[in-house]
């Protein structure tokens, strides 16, 4: 089957890049979007499964959840900007939970004239034609994007899976229009590849090759070499770690350096010993 719409293509680039569920808050402009699936699974190709929902807060909370249980981003598509606006606390949630979505929002079309471009043929869409659509979420969205031309769809919904599952993950949010979606698609920009997503550093266990024998005067402790694996150079040098160390059972007696005293040939430590009697006593430092 060969794409006929950027709706279609929309569709087949979200199956391409991992998203398994679109949840679907039906308007004017998803109408290409429903096609588009029908169409896909018709050919058996990939296409994310639809969950449609009454209400769009129960959309993102529910792709929400799917990231919380998976970590992979799903895809909400919610009607303009009445749409954006049920969105509701939920994009709170997304924010301060640093969840991974794509909210995908229809836009009023760009064309005046009815027809099968897909261009306004509804009073209310100059209704919906508001100033800056995207400011509704711009204090909670990490990246904000408009699909104005079939072109751009291949990057925009990979840098939208991109920016939402990498670290720190949060909403993705892009808009396009009905016109735009039914449009002919532009195959010859169907780049999946190069939308890696970065990940912590994460070195495999490592064993304590040195400790030093000097304890530091002003802080009083000890400096500690390790040796762990660096698979594909993830560690950098001038990176910060925070480390476990895991020992085994036992003691050890451990005095800052200044507190010895060396003595000919051997260091020596003065000890409190029973009936208040100060005794200097051997020691040997191990290194």
């Amino acid at each position: 089957m060969k794409l006929k719409t950027t709706a279609e293509h929309l569709v087949s680039l979200l199956a391409a890049h991992g998203v398994e569920y679109l949840f679907l808050n039906p308007g004017t402009d998803t109408a290409p979007v429903q096609e588009a699936v029908y169409s896909l699974a018709e050919a058996g190709l990939p296409a994310p499964t639809v969950l449609p929902s009454t209400f769009e807060s129960v959309s993102l909370a529910a792709a929400h959840a799917y990231w919380n249980m998976t970590g992979r981003p799903q895809a909400v598509f919610v009607h303009v900007d009445a749409g954006t606006q049920n969105l509701g606390a939920m994009v709170h949630n997304v924010l301060r939970g640093r969840a991974g979505v794509i909210v995908i929002a229809g836009k009023t079309p760009y064309g005046e004239e009815d027809g099968p471009s897909g261009g306004r043929n509804r009073p209310i869409q100059w209704q919906q034609d508001v100033p800056d659509q995207p400011g509704i979420v711009r204090g909670y969205a990490k990246w904000i994007q408009e699909i104005t031309r079939p072109e751009m769809l291949d990057r925009a919904i990979g840098r939208a899976v991109q920016v939402a599952a990498s670290s720190p993950a949060g909403m993705a949010y892009l808009t396009v229009s009905r016109d735009v979606l039914m449009d002919p698609p532009r195959l010859d920009h169907s780049r999946v590849s190069g939308f890696a997503v970065p990940v912590p550093p994460a070195a495999d266990k490592g064993a304590v090759a040195r400790i030093s024998p000097n304890v530091d005067p002003a802080t009083h402790t000890l400096s500690i070499r390790c040796a762990v694996k660096n698979p594909g150079l993830r560690l950098k040098p001038q990176m910060l770690a925070r480390i476990k160390i895991v020992t085994s059972s036992g003691s050890a007696l451990i005095v800052p350096q200044d507190a010895l005293v060396f003595d000919t040939d051997c260091y020596y430590a003065f000890v409190l010993a029973p009936g208040n009697v100060i005794v200097r006593r051997e020691v040997a430092i191990r290194s």
